[in-house]
């Protein structure tokens, strides 16, 4: 098929066009976007400036992979686009005829989408930072840099994240960034500061130079005017005159000719219309055009605004998975985090030493969570993991502690117990995990493995717990 001409254009529609899939999207449109999943690639017709930055954002922010990673482009567009809307679309054409210079573009993109590992994730904060992380990745970006964009609530959008929220949420933006750069998956640095309005948080702000007493701006100024010669300090309305523009000092009726020799003008004075107070400094406040509150300059809200870079941690998430995050998982009732349970371990080596006992730590990991977490949906997830921490916590002593080192990994100790015994438990409860999984998810394969550390005095707990889980990071 070979387009010469524009006539697609006189009608929404769907066309093939080299091996690809095509659809004109036109304001008119009745399709739902889970109609348009369809499609391949999408062509938003965008001589109208609000349905073009309306369609973009809603198909960006969409749930589906599928919709959210498809190759967008505008058709047509007015000259009122702008960086960030150029930013999460993927080009633009003006014609159909432009058609074969998007193919390599349209090819590369969906050849990135496919090495993308889609999975179901533990929480809808994991979800938005493996949304953020693919849509950057797949469009060839380590840089996920802030965008200066005036219809946003916090003054910026981050491609692949900021569509996913509506204007009044926006600045949870923030939050996701954070918990993403706290997981490791990108890593920050500084790009500039802003303020916000400190009732509701929103970045659209407007500064008013108002009255100290009541807070108005309706005022008026004049200058006040010293004249040299008597001393006199008084508004310039005490220097005039009905006549003419002649400046006459009030004092001593000398006729003032001459700023710098006669006179100066060494500030003004201000007189409020709203509350007839007279001063000489404003109060500058920031009203919202959100909530508008009037906020006192230093109580807003003050931002660092941060560029973001992928990390390797990050592109192995987007490559072959990631489903919870580390706080998420220290969450789950029965288990600590893993820092105080490398405390818990110094401490046992420590008793180690005047008590005489033997004690371990044992590891347990399921190499094809992914597919696992898939499998059961989000709905099922977090009971299915307080289930295997019960089957865990029924298996050892009260005093063991249980800590996940990752949602596919997780130690727990074997306190005051002879090897043999210790290596039993360990055995006993990999089938135990096994039956309680095939039980709830039958047609599901688990490949467990475990490893097992004996604690020794001599050697720094660190170093040991480092040897223990090194090859399961």
């Amino acid at each position: 098929m070979s387009i010469q001409n524009d006539n697609l254009l006189n009608n929404e529609g769907e066309f093939q066009y080299k091996g690809h899939s095509f659809y004109i999207l036109y304001p008119n449109s009745t399709k739902t976007i889970e109609q348009l999943t369809e499609y391949e690639v999408i062509l938003i017709f965008a001589s109208h400036p609000e349905f073009a930055s309306f369609t973009i954002r809603k198909l960006r922010g969409y749930k589906d992979p599928q919709m959210y990673l498809k190759p967008i482009y505008f058709l047509k567009p007015s000259n009122d686009s702008n960086n960030y809307l150029n930013t999460i679309s993927d080009g633009t054409i003006y014609n159909l005829s432009q058609l074969d210079a998007l193919i390599p573009s349209i090819e590369e993109i969906l050849t990135t989408n496919s090495k993308v590992y889609i999975n179901n994730t533990i929480s809808y904060e994991s979800e938005l930072i493996m949304k953020m992380l693919s849509f950057n990745f797949t469009r060839g970006r380590k840089q996920i840099n802030p965008i200066p964009y005036m219809l946003s609530a916090i003054n910026f959008c981050y491609p692949g994240l900021s569509s996913s929220f509506g204007y009044t949420e926006e600045n949870k933006v923030f939050e996701i960034l954070d918990l993403a750069e706290s997981e490791g998956l990108i890593s920050s640095s500084f790009y500039d500061k802003t303020h916000y309005c400190s009732k509701c948080n929103n970045g659209a702000l407007y500064y008013r130079s108002v009255c100290p007493k009541c807070s108005s701006s309706n005022s008026e100024t004049e200058d006040i005017v010293h004249h040299f010669r008597c001393g006199y300090v008084g508004p310039i309305s005490d220097y005039k005159n009905e006549i003419d523009d002649s400046l006459f000092c009030p004092k001593c009726n000398k006729n003032l000719r001459h700023i710098g020799v006669d006179y100066d003008k060494p500030s003004a004075l201000h007189t409020c219309n709203s509350c007839s107070n007279k001063f000489q400094d404003f109060e500058v406040k920031a009203k919202c055009m959100n909530c508008e509150y009037d906020n006192e300059i230093e109580y807003l809200i003050e931002k660092e605004i941060k560029k973001y870079t992928i990390t390797n941690k990050g592109e192995s998430a987007i490559l072959y998975g990631y489903v919870a995050m580390q706080k998420e998982i220290e969450e789950i009732i029965g288990t600590v985090k893993f820092e105080l349970f490398n405390k818990m371990t110094k401490f046992e080596i420590e008793r180690m030493k005047y008590s005489k006992h033997q004690s371990f730590v044992a590891l347990l990991n399921l190499k094809n969570t992914n597919e696992l977490i898939t499998k059961v949906g989000r709905s099922h997830q977090r009971e299915l993991i307080k289930d295997i921490i019960m089957t865990v916590r029924n298996s050892i002593k009260p005093f063991d502690i249980i800590s996940f080192r990752s949602l596919s990994t997780f130690v727990f100790s074997i306190n005051e117990e002879n090897e043999e015994t210790a290596l039993k438990t360990v055995y006993e409860l990999s089938n135990l995990l096994n039956f309680l999984i095939t039980d709830n998810v039958p047609d599901f394969d688990a490949k467990f493995e475990f490893d097992f550390l004996v604690l020794n005095t001599h050697e720094h707990y660190k170093k040991q717990l480092d040897r223990l889980i090194q090859n399961y990071e």
